[in-house]
């Protein structure tokens, strides 16, 4: 009998010992946790800003010796705002841009989530993956060219260029992407004869010839290369012009998208995106959007031969394709606008393509 008390005794002192040992494993790091060590990473993610929408965002986070820096890049402007901060106990961390205070934590390696705010303000959410990424900023000139010499009714002859070029991104992706858009915006002159410049000085440079008018003509102008936004691998701009000349009976004026992948600058095409065949299913939708929102009278084609262009803008909700004066009806129907939600588009793009993010 005495031998009982002692088995019962030997029973509770190996279970704790095991309970002990399997306590110590779950605290472990080396099982269950994981070491940050110092990194310089790239990452995707999103604020939530003051409107409780999602703002998309690039972040380069360096890491040395519990010291945190870096900066983040708002999508919607490119605006550039630097961190500095430090790494705390439990992968937590805390960093500050000047404005606002962020305070988060690494769920893995490669994640991190959080929240911010101002001083004693409202607290919103943040969240950031580690990808390959390519970062830009954008670079704006703006000039205006005159020619006060020869007036017309008393108004001289004017050029207004504004434009907007991708700066400090890997050479191939900045130049790939600034000639399109130069050699697009020399397009919207009335004369394309010059040879593409490599700098905005350059451009300035060969349109002042431009403004050597003959007596009689005049002319205002204005053309502008615009940022527009960015999504993970896509980025978004836009080539406007603007043309009148004194004395006619109305202006005209063009605008361009350029949707540009940002794994090598090249143009994205509608081809691109689409499924084979899905083409002239999507004419069918984008002709009765078309019908709806502008009536069905005054177009340059037949009831069912329409066609979409390749002239649209990818955003997070669908495509915009636009129509230029005169491309498919009168002056005075104006620049028309197709809006194809993603909804409309089901099954008619590539599931692996660059659209993916937009189809989950």
């Amino acid at each position: 009998m005495k031998l009982i008390p002692f088995l019962l005794a030997f029973v509770l002192i190996a279970a704790c010992n095991s309970n002990q040992k399997t306590n110590r494993e779950e605290k472990s790091p080396e099982k269950t946790g994981f070491q940050l060590h110092n990194f310089s990473k790239k990452f995707r993610g999103f604020l939530i800003n003051n409107k409780l929408e999602k703002e998309n965002a690039s972040l380069v986070l360096i890491l040395e010796d519990s010291v945190l820096f870096g900066e983040y890049i708002l999508d919607s402007n490119c605006e550039t705002f630097s961190l500095t901060g430090k790494l705390l106990a439990d992968n937590k961390f805390e960093l500050n841009d000047d404005t606002y205070f962020f305070e988060g934590k690494f769920t893995d390696t490669l994640n991190f989530k959080g929240h911010y705010s101002k001083k004693n303000g409202k607290q919103r959410a943040f969240e950031f993956e580690q990808k390959a990424i390519n970062l830009f900023q954008l670079e704006t000139t703006r000039s205006v060219i005159q020619n006060s010499e020869h007036l017309v009714d008393g108004k001289s002859s004017s050029l207004t260029i504004l434009i907007s070029q991708v700066a400090h991104a890997p050479i191939l992706l900045e130049n790939k992407i600034n000639k399109t858009l130069l050699t697009a915006a020399l397009k919207q002159r009335l004369d394309s004869n010059y040879i593409i410049p490599k700098t905005n000085k350059k451009i300035l440079a060969k349109l002042q010839n431009y403004l050597q008018i003959e007596e009689g003509d005049g002319f205002e102008q204005e053309i502008n290369v615009s940022y527009l936004t960015r999504y993970d691998e896509i980025a978004c701009f836009s080539v406007g012009g603007y043309f009148y000349a004194f004395g006619t009976p109305h202006p005209s004026s063009s605008l361009e998208f350029f949707n540009f992948n940002l794994s090598n600058g090249e143009l994205i095409h509608l081809s691109d995106l689409l499924n084979k065949g899905a083409k002239g299913k999507l004419n069918k939708i984008a002709e009765k959007i078309l019908y709806k929102d502008y009536g069905e009278d005054m177009w340059d084609f037949e009831n069912g031969d329409f066609e979409l262009n390749d002239n649209f803008e990818i955003s997070e909700k669908g495509f915009t394709f636009l129509f230029n004066q005169y491309e498919i009806g009168p002056y005075a129907i104006g620049m028309p606008e197709i809006f194809i939600p993603y909804s409309k588009m089901k099954g008619f793009l590539k599931e692996d393509g660059l659209l993916k993010q937009f189809l989950k």
